[in-house]
């Protein structure tokens, strides 16, 4: 199981361009929807006209304001919304605000503050294009916005798949029609068609201005399943000011400026390597009873992160059973500690996360010693990015082994390494 990675969190909630949705591969697809309509020459042509147009109220403007809506519904229910606000202004200004995370661009520089990381926030050039920044940092141009794309002037072709959130793949203008807006008005709207679906996106005829767009995916993964559909609704006031409006300063409170991704990542700058000393870790056991692995120091401690709600960590949990039941044969004393650390979990309260993993325990009839992490710091300082994740940690306080998923071999390769440790001095 794949945790989902801080650049997937940063495109679902920086900018209300983000791929919410990633597309899926030609190879996933079996079929595209059966009414794509014949696309006439002149009618593809004006509507890339009226994009254009729409490029370049967008960008003459002195300040421009939006605030925008985004919400994605499947058949069965789910739902998805983020709210978006944002300001462009002269020499590249640009302020981005959404629930999770800012963007603040000024002088040619960069910085992006995540709420979820409390003591870092990232500052980098950009230079004269916030956009050619974004890529260069983030590795996707998109997760600027197409707020941004058609502020810096970018040709439709480079933010209407932003613009509709990457559902039906790369559109393409199907043609342009007059149609009543949802407030009584009448809105320009350009029709489009993608491999995965349809979609438009509304514009005001007078001001040029985009007031939303519109998508429906369909999917066939099998000729033998049913089809998958996604509905995508944008909805976005924008505003042309002549000055900035007040209160866009830059605070990121007590967070220090890093340069690097990596480096604001509090998952990925905690990586783990063999050799390095193990992080502390601060755990209880089902009873409430808590558990440190300092107190644990001059003995082996084996390691394995699992999570309750994905079946692929399970076998991890029983390659741990086998090795434990080895090390405590005959009623030995175990040369080293094993620990099954339950982590990831989506359950805010601790109290009900400890009944349910001491339940599931029970219930299996493991006897492997069982952790609840009490937070999110265990998974950040031991970069728990997949499950099952098991790791040997040495009498010393080092990281000797460390083994993502399920390998045939890890019980008889840590055994091995537990017997050429020297003899343990105790809890």
């Amino acid at each position: 199981m794949q945790r989902q990675h801080f650049c997937g969190m940063l495109m679902a909630s920086l900018t209300g361009a983000a791929a919410m949705a990633a597309p899926p591969t030609p190879s996933q697809v079996t079929s595209t929807p059966a009414d794509v309509p014949v696309i006439d020459a002149a009618e593809q042509a004006a509507g890339y006209g009226v994009l254009a147009r729409a490029v370049e109220a967008f960008g003459s403007a002195p300040v421009v304001r939006c605030d925008t809506q985004v919400r994605m519904q499947s058949p069965n229910g789910t739902e998805r919304a983020v709210e978006v606000q944002s300001v462009f202004g002269p020499d590249g200004f640009a302020w981005i605000k959404a629930p999770e995370s800012m963007v603040y661009v000024k002088d040619g520089v960069m910085r992006i503050v995540l709420q979820s990381v409390y003591d870092r926030y990232l500052e980098v050039p950009v230079g004269d294009s916030m956009v050619d920044g974004v890529g260069a940092v983030m590795g996707d141009e998109a997760l600027a916005g197409f707020e941004a794309m058609m502020r810096e002037g970018r040709p439709p072709e480079a933010w209407l798949e932003t613009a509709l959130m990457r559902t039906i793949g790369k559109p393409t203008v199907t043609g342009v029609e007059v149609v009543p807006g949802g407030d009584g008005t009448d809105v320009t709207r350009v029709t489009l068609v993608g491999a995965y679906g349809t979609g438009w996106v509304d514009l005001d005829p007078d001001t040029h201005r985009l007031v939303g767009s519109h998508a429906h995916l369909i999917v066939v993964p099998d000729e033998n399943l049913e089809p998958f559909e996604m509905v995508m609704d944008l909805t976005t006031e924008v505003e042309f000011l002549e000055t900035l409006p007040e209160g866009l300063d830059f605070d990121p409170g007590i967070r220090t400026p890093v340069g690097t991704r990596q480096d604001l990542d509090p998952v990925l700058r905690n990586r783990l390597k063999i050799g390095q000393p193990a992080p502390e870790l601060v755990a209880v056991t089902p009873e409430g009873a808590p558990w440190q692995l300092k107190d644990h120091a001059g003995t082996p401690v084996v390691l394995c992160f699992w999570t309750s709600w994905a079946n692929a960590s399970r076998p991890g949990v029983e390659q741990l059973e086998r090795l434990y039941t080895s090390l405590t044969a005959d009623g030995q004393t175990p040369d080293a500690i094993c620990m099954a650390v339950n982590v990831l979990e989506h359950e805010p309260e601790l109290d009900v996360r400890r009944e349910a993993a001491g339940g599931m325990w029970r219930q299996a009839g493991l006897t492997v010693p069982l952790l609840v992490a009490p937070d999110e710091v265990i998974q950040t300082k031991w970069a728990v990015t997949s499950v099952p994740y098991l790791i040997l940690v040495g009498p010393d306080g080092t990281i000797l082994d460390a083994e993502v998923g399920v390998s045939e071999s890890w019980v008889k390769r840590v055994l091995g390494m537990l017997k050429d440790l020297p003899a343990a001095s105790g809890d």
